[in-house]
């Protein structure tokens, strides 16, 4: 500090200059970093508005200026939040995640359940963090604003879980403003209302394939798989955690016979799978690819002459969206020819739900749905497929009703796997009259990735039917082969004895 009072005219300027350059310096710094601190804060710059009127205002992340209209629902994942917005299942839909911390892990190509995303976007309790992850590729804003979906962060996700809970899935709009728009809230509110909602919505033709093709895994996979003990085991089993390099010592063990079921698994001999695609998930295909099926997938409007050309050795119905009356229209009639086939079959999701129509039963929205990872299921199979209660991953806004149902040709189980939330069916058995073995229909999802696994057990059982299946027509060939053979020795030797 210069003492301006005792000093010549000459230093007395030079302090002062010297005082007012340090007096501007500091100025910059503090504007700088004021800015720097402004910059970092992100300005609410999105809305999420309801059918009903309210407008929540939050931080967006993502696209702008695009108005983001479907069914708002919410799901108690605490992880798989990429795997949620990729899957086709929650096509038009705005997810609420109800864990607060989404997007710490950043996003991959590995956990893309399809191409692109098909829910509209996300709700958010936290704003986005950096990703720490050693898997990630890029952070969760990018990846969103890279696949034109919107998110909202900052919003009370408890109280909107609440209120869904409460009063049903509500239709909404979200829209992340440009920074010097101006928004016509009443313009948006107009739009939202205009849209009819999921009732009677036909969506499986959006997302589900074009043309068959056969599937191969887009992505190698580099973490781990989960695989499962011998079927017979699985009434207690327990997880295991295998590399891709200890696949090799998976496929030895399963090739044991089963103490039980005494059906041989041949890792060696590959089956063909058809799976019909109303929004068929990666994770499912990579189940049927495990055990040794190759797999093709197929139109959900694909008829039943040009799937049974493809000569399958079983029929699987995949996962999808929207109101599984609509799609019945033109996929029920597909589905009973293919059960007069007597095919080994196993339906998932929507798949379930077009399976039980097929067979007499009459589906139903729901108030609030099943979304989310922690659903408890009771299974009442004998003998037991799974365990008696099972966790499972769900993902359904329509469920099927309860009836009893009589068939001349089919046989359906009385015994039902139920939700114990709410006792809804969550899987059926069928068969044909003079069958041995038991067709599944399940509501959820077992292939659940990232999980839980405690369901997995069911591709097994799909993949040890056909294989039974595959003996049973083998044993029938060569019945009639060696019945030719002695028919055509028997009239060579009385031809013989003739002459």
């Amino acid at each position: 500090m210069v003492n301006l009072a005792n000093s010549s005219p000459s230093s007395k300027a030079q302090g002062e200059a010297q005082a007012k350059a340090q007096a501007k310096a500091q100025g910059e710094a503090q504007a700088k970093a004021q800015g720097k601190a402004q910059a970092g804060r992100a300005v609410p710059s999105c809305w999420l508005l309801l059918e009903d009127g309210t407008c929540y205002r939050g931080h967006g992340y993502g696209v702008d200026s695009v108005a983001k209209i479907g069914e708002l629902c919410f799901t108690t994942g605490m992880s798989g939040y990429q795997e949620s917005l990729t899957d086709p299942s929650f096509a038009r839909q705005i997810i609420i995640f109800t864990f607060p911390h989404i997007g710490n892990v950043g996003a991959n190509d590995e956990d893309m359940e399809c191409t692109r995303p098909f829910a509209l976007g996300a709700v958010l309790r936290e704003k986005i963090t950096r990703p720490s992850n050693w898997r990630a590729q890029c952070s969760f804003d990018t990846w969103l604003s890279a696949n034109g979906l919107t998110a909202i962060a900052g919003v009370d996700t408890r109280l909107l879980t609440r209120r869904i809970r409460d009063e049903g899935a509500p239709r909404a709009c979200l829209y992340k403003a440009h920074p010097r728009e101006s928004i016509n809230l009443d313009a948006l509110f107009a739009e939202l209302r205009a849209w009819p909602g999921l009732k009677d919505a036909e969506l499986a033709k959006q997302v589900g394939c074009s043309e068959p093709r056969q599937w191969r895994d887009p992505v190698t996979t580099k973490h781990f798989l989960v695989t499962t003990k011998p079927f017979s085991d699985n009434a207690h089993r327990k997880p295991q955690v295998a590399t891709r390099s200890s696949q090799k010592s998976t496929r030895k063990r399963n090739a044991t016979t089963t103490a039980k079921s005494k059906i041989p698994y041949h890792p060696k001999i590959p089956y063909h799978v058809v799976a019909i695609d109303y929004g068929i998930k990666r994770a499912i295909l990579r189940q049927l690819a495990q055990f040794g099926a190759r797999v093709t997938t197929v139109p959900p409007t694909h008829g039943f002459e040009d799937i049974m050309a493809l000569k399958p050795d079983g029929i699987f119905l995949s996962n999808g969206p929207g109101d599984p009356a609509a799609t019945a229209r033109y996929a029920v009639p597909i589905i009973r020819r293919l059960l007069a086939t007597r095919l080994p079959f196993f339906a998932i999701c929507l798949g379930h739900q077009l399976t039980c129509l097929a067979l007499g039963f009459e589906s139903e929205k729901m108030r609030l749905g099943h979304r989310g990872a922690n659903h408890p299921v009771k299974t009442n199979w004998t003998p037991h497929l799974l365990s008696r209660v099972v966790i499972t991953s769900q993902n359904h806004g329509f469920v099927i009703k309860k009836q009893h149902l009589e068939h001349a040709d089919i046989e359906l189980s009385t015994e039902t796997s139920d939700s114990l939330f709410d006792q809804t069916i969550e899987g059926i058995r069928f068969r044909h009259k003079g069958d041995k073995t038991w067709n599944v229909s399940v509501q959820y999802h077992p292939e659940a990735s990232p999980g839980p696994h405690d369901s997995r057990a069911l591709f097994q059982d799909f993949d040890e039917r056909i294989r039974l299946a595959l003996d049973e027509r083998l044993s029938e060939k060569l019945s009639e082969n060696l019945s030719e053979k002695l028919s055509s020795e028997n009239l060579s030797s009385t031809k013989n004895r003739g002459t």
